[in-house]
């Protein structure tokens, strides 16, 4: 097949139809310049008793301040320096004890004062990234690292596997055999797949097999004798997995459900829980008799036969209507809703089978995912729908295809586009890129204010960014722009999680000036703005990156096959849930 050869549905971009210790998981430790200078001699301590106590003070509060330590520790170094300046003065002056008390309290004060001025004159660069509740791991610049933490993890989740250099281990006869392999013998393998197919097929014969294929003589664990097995991964259950995306969602959910013999159900327009028609709203035109006029209403009439006109298009609901994967032994919930793209091409797509009303990724999630949520919760009669457990968001491959039909058309090529040609692999342009920053920054704060916690807006569910992969060559997704789209938005992703410092219940105020500094500007100082809570909420999962390269396991030029590819997907999915889920790396409730 070409590579611009369509699929089923009327674009290759849809594919086939469906069928997991220390508080820095990518930096150990905050980075620290140490300063290399030849040793100087030794000089002799102060005899005086309030000399000596600055010296103290100030060797210490160098020592505090060079390694990023929190501020309460200035103030255990004054008790201290207090402390060495009373037993000075009550071996020198052991009749008058209360010069002793006059002489430490009056260093504390003197020394605080001099610490003020010092460092408020200095900014203190380091220091400015604390908050009252942990540190922020920098790097040589002083910057936060990407993936730094807002709150310190268990050893458990230290190590994240997914994020550490690797290789990804195939078997394409055996999926309990693909995993992600971290060099760093310390930093174990996250399998939680293998665990949930092989209790899936126990259930199915009766039997299971080990990772090496063997039987394996293993039983569900009972909560008791009269109620069911115990499920393997408590924090699975009720659990509503939210995904909008594109064909790499869809195929993801469809191929996890098979593994886990779960119920996958499309959302046609004829299911019971399918959104009700779109319907653009229209402009009334009123004419000078204050009665609308003609024009308008044959512009209203025109619009509704046109989408009906969508809805009535049966060949494609496989492809871009929603799905949902019911894995009922846990009560979980995977939610699939299909977008185009960030920006709005109506107009290029309206003809295509597949298309149907809204065209834009914000549009479809107010007027698809959120009432499918609620028809959803109702239909299966699981309220927990309404509050997703976590949310992965995606887009990138569809926003390249319009790209690359609005460069063909500015040139004046039409359809079908030369698969030969160059011209889709030049650079996106600065224009375009800002313009879909500005419309990923949106979708993810509306995402975020949406799905709130009970605390607030902070306390919402985790957030996850699906990275794209590198395709093969073809016009619709060029393998230069996929590479540049995915490293923009993780560039998008990491300010917004910096961003969210500056509104931080405990950062210093010292603090958001410089984060808003460190922005350029792109973001105020936290005062009056929505608290998101990026930093502890918003995620990047490095599906695309460990995926990249293993063309041989794909089924067209886009879509990787479900072993290794989806597979891969449901270690990571499973691993950011049972994080989430564990509030790991959040604020206590």
């Amino acid at each position: 097949m070409s590579s611009m050869s369509p699929a089923v549905g009327g674009s290759p971009l849809l594919g086939t139809a469906p069928r997991r210790r220390g508080s820095f998981p990518t930096s150990q430790a905050p980075y620290t310049l140490l300063p290399t200078s030849p040793t100087k001699p030794t000089a002799p301590p102060p005899s005086n008793p309030l000399s000596r106590t600055y010296a103290f003070f100030q060797s210490e509060k160098s020592a505090i301040t060079s390694n990023n330590r929190r501020p309460s520790e200035l103030g255990g170094l004054l008790t201290s320096s207090a402390a060495l300046v009373a037993k000075s003065a009550q071996t020198t002056t052991r009749k008058m004890p209360l010069l002793a008390i006059v002489l430490a309290l009056g260093t504390c004060f003197t020394l605080g004062m001099v610490f003020k001025s010092e460092e408020t004159a200095r900014g203190l660069k380091k220091l400015a990234w604390l908050t009252a509740d942990t540190r922020i791991q920098l790097t040589a610049r002083g910057r936060p690292v990407v993936d730094f933490e807002s709150y310190a993890v268990d050893e458990e989740w230290s190590c994240n596997p997914f994020k550490e250099m690797g290789k990804l281990v195939i078997d394409p006869t055996d999926p309990t055999g693909n995993y992600w392999q971290p060099w760093d013998e310390e930093c174990t393998p996250s399998r939680m797949m293998t665990q949930l197919h092989l209790a899936s097929k126990e259930r199915k014969d009766g039997s299971s097999k080990d990772a090496k294929g063997k039987p394996e003589k293993r039983q569900m664990r009972k909560a008791s004798k009269s109620s069911k097995p115990a499920p393997h991964y408590p924090w699975l259950v009720n659990a509503t997995i939210l995904l909008q995306g594109d064909s790499m969602e869809r195929l993801h959910v469809a191929d996890f459900c098979d593994f886990v013999g779960g119920k996958l159900v499309n959302v046609d327009p004829k299911h019971p829980a399918s959104p009700p028609t779109y319907r653009k709203p229209m402009p009334t035109i009123i004419g000078q008799d204050g009665e609308e006029t003609i024009f308008s209403i044959e512009a209203k009439r025109k619009r509704r036969e046109k989408e009906d006109e969508w809805e009535d298009r049966p060949k494609s609901w496989f492809y871009t209507r929603p799905w949902y994967c019911d894995v009922e032994e846990y009560g979980a919930t995977l939610i699939n809703v299909f977008t185009w793209g960030m920006q709005d091409m109506e107009e290029v797509f309206q003809t295509e089978e597949f298309f149907h009303g809204p065209s834009t990724w914000i549009d479809r999630f107010r007027h698809i995912t959120l009432p499918l949520l609620s028809n959803l919760a109702s239909h299966l009669n699981r309220p927990q729908i309404l509050h997703p457990t976590m949310i992965e968001l995606a887009s990138g491959f569809w926003d390249l295809r319009g790209f690359t039909e609005q460069d063909f058309i500015r040139e004046g090529i039409e359809r079908p586009y030369p698969t030969d040609s160059n011209l889709p692999f030049g650079n996106i342009g600065e224009e375009r890129e800002k313009r879909w920053v500005g419309q990923m920054e949106e979708a993810v704060r509306l995402v975020a204010e949406t799905f709130k916690g009970e605390k607030g807006v902070r306390d919402g569910p985790v957030i996850t960014w699906r990275t794209l992969h590198i395709p093969k060559r073809n016009n619709y997704t060029p393998f230069s722009r996929a590479f540049t789209i995915d490293q923009l938005a993780r560039h998008t992703l990491h300010n917004l999680r910096v961003s969210s410092l500056a509104t931080h219940p405990t950062t210093f105020q010292s603090a958001k000036k410089q984060i808003a500094a460190t922005l350029g500007g792109s973001a105020g100082d936290g005062e009056g703005e929505v608290d998101y809570g990026f930093d502890e909420r918003l995620r990047v999962t490095e599906f695309g990156k460990l995926i990249t390269g293993q063309h041989l396991y794909y089924k067209d030029f886009l879509h990787p096959d479900p072993i290794p590819g989806s597979w891969l997907w449901g270690d990571i999915l499973l691993y950011e849930l049972k994080r989430a889920v564990g509030r790991v790396g959040r604020s206590v409730v």
